[in-house]
Order: structure tokens, then C-alpha cells, then sequence
């Protein structure tokens, strides 16, 4: 039997469900030169008691617009919250729901850009818990 790789599958899951909202997501770094909002999200700290895996996911958005407009930003991380929080996942035996911990205001040093950044915690159950 293939074992099944939580951190992969929550990926491969967030990635796919979000595929409607932006094709322009990300993990852990996007590539160089990108002007239009974009996402880049990370999979942090996890605690497992056995039965339940609660695991950190922090949303950043991005966007560096000629004319200082964050309307385009605002839109995308929006959507992406509507998308994520409470949403509930099921794949290869991984079962995981997703809630909004917090809004976090980022402002960036480079002051041409702007960022958004949502942190959210993933609650699993399923293979091998």
C-alpha cells in the first residue's frame, strides 16, 4: 500500500479548490516578476494528540500595480477567504476542515507592493491519526 503524505494531499486539495478563484497560487515562494495579485500560502506548525492534527495555514496575497491601486488585491483575498473558511476536504483518506484564525495587516518595506495575509488553522483526521 502507498502511504498517503498529509502535508501533499492538504497541498494538492487546497491548490485544486482554489484553482477557480486564481490560478496564480503558490507555495512558499512565487517566481520572480509576477505584477498581477497573486497567492502564496504555507503550511506551518502542526500538533498531533493522536487523534486530531491541528496545523497552521498562512495566505499571503501579493500585488504590485503600476498605479498603487490594492482594489485587484483586496478582491482576490476575499474571494480566497470566502473559499477557505469552514470549508471542509476529503482526499485519499484525509479528512480536513478549515477555519480563519486571524486577519494580519502586512505592509511590506518595498512600498510599491502590496500584501495581505490571512492565517488560518487546518483540523485533520484520517490516515494514520
Amino acid at each position: 500500500m502507498t502511504e498517503v503524505i498529509r502535508e501533499l494531499v492538504i497541498r494538492k486539495t487546497i491548490e485544486a479548490y482554489l484553482s477557480d478563484v486564481t490560478t496564480h497560487i503558490y507555495y512558499e515562494n512565487a517566481p520572480v516578476g509576477i505584477d498581477e495579485p497573486y497567492i502564496v500560502y504555507v503550511l506551518g506548525d502542526s500538533i498531533d494528540d493522536g487523534s486530531l492534527e491541528d496545523m497552521e495555514l498562512e495566505v499571503n496575497g501579493w500585488h504590485n500595480p503600476i498605479n498603487g491601486d490594492s482594489t485587484p488585491l483586496a478582491t482576490l483575498i476575499g474571494q480566497i477567504d470566502n473559499r477557505l473558511h469552514r470549508s471542509t476536504h476529503q482526499s485519499d483518506g484525509v479528512f480536513f476542515s478549515i477555519y480563519r484564525d486571524r486577519r494580519v495587516p502586512v505592509s511590506d518595506p518595498d512600498k510599491r507592493l502590496r500584501r495581505r495575509q490571512i492565517l488560518y488553522q487546518i483540523r485533520v483526521m484520517g490516515v494514520g491519526m
